[in-house]
């Protein structure tokens, strides 16, 4: 599978640009570099949006920046807590925001995109104990929000898609229901790095250590979680909904260490219609709508073989 033609020319921009690779530096200069390569190569789309409002929601460590976005059309009733991806390092509200319309519109849910404290100057556990402080508090504060308690899921992209792995086995054993977990080409496996610069920068010393701890990787989570879900022993009304990758890419290709191969399938995420206000949604009414009718899928994440079917609705 070729490397898709938008990120070859992507890369023939950055390398151009004399820009240097993206995790060189302090944390405030790799911020500030994410913030150019961005501005150079994928600015921020304008995008039709309900209405968006900041809010701070109360941490561990002072108070949390987040965004509430609502749909551009009829809200319905879910909620999803959403976790932006960088590294651990890089990203804020502003870099993933045109995620969380696109996702707000297309599912009907309101969307709470939230910050969270970023290496290398705050390491683990901190941004995991912002992200399980902010479902928490999302939890307590549901109709401020979709309103509808059964529909709360949380999901991010990349190192957001490991907090939403981790933050499902929390809410789990925590005795949390969560409707859905949406992992985006999620980091779930840092031990397994090729680069190990964004691990140490994450996890501080003793990374290699730190890498295998429950909140680190989910798939430790009793014996090869991964292979029958994001996660042992979650319940069927959490199931996990993968995404590999949003763009082609060889199997070389550094982003989500889960994925030794990558698969495009364009995602458009629907929240399913429940017979009852309260009933949770079924593993089956949550699905993928692949553009492709064959989709190569990544060897780890046992997703069901039909497109109709591609969520792991229990371990």
């Amino acid at each position: 599978m070729s490397l898709n033609l938008v990120l070859i020319e992507m890369d023939r921009r950055w390398k151009a640009s004399g820009i240097p690779g993206l995790y060189q530096g302090s944390g405030p200069e790799m911020r500030e570099r994410a913030r150019n390569i961005r501005a150079l190569l994928y600015p921020k789309p304008g995008l039709d949006a309900g209405r968006i409002a900041p809010i701070n929601i109360p941490g561990p460590a002072g108070d949390i920046p987040a965004r509430v976005v609502w749909p551009l059309g009829e809200c319905s009733g879910a909620t999803l807590v959403y976790f932006h991806g960088g590294g651990f390092i890089v990203g804020d509200l502003d870099s993933h925001e045109a995620h969380c319309i696109r996702i707000a519109n297309r599912s009907g849910a309101v969307v709470v995109n939230v910050g969270y404290r970023l290496a290398p100057e705050d390491v683990f556990p901190a941004g995991i104990d912002d992200a399980w402080a902010a479902l928490r508090w999302v939890q307590a504060q549901i109709n401020q929000f979709g309103g509808d308690a059964p529909r709360l899921a949380v999901g991010g992209d990349s190192a957001g898609g490991n907090f939403a792995a981790v933050l499902a086995l929390m809410a789990r054993d925590a005795g949390l229901a969560l409707a859905a977990q949406l992992l985006i080409y999620p980091a779930t496996d840092l031990s397994q790095e090729r680069d190990p610069t964004v691990r140490n920068c994450y996890l501080g010393s003793e990374a290699a250590h730190k890498a295998l701890d429950h909140a680190v990787l989910p798939l430790r989570q009793q014996a090869g979680p991964v292979q029958r879900g994001a996660g042992a022993g979650l319940p069927a009304d959490a199931p996990a909904i993968c995404k590999p990758s949003c763009c082609a890419a060889r199997p070389t290709a550094r982003c989500g260490p889960i994925w030794p191969r990558w698969t495009s399938m364009p995602m458009r995420w629907r929240w399913p219609s429940t017979s009852s206000p309260t009933a949770a949604p079924s593993a089956r009414s949550l699905s993928w709508e692949a553009t492709r009718p064959q989709v190569q899928l990544a060897r780890r994440a046992c997703i069901h073989d039909t497109i109709e079917r591609q969520v792991v609705a229990r371990c």
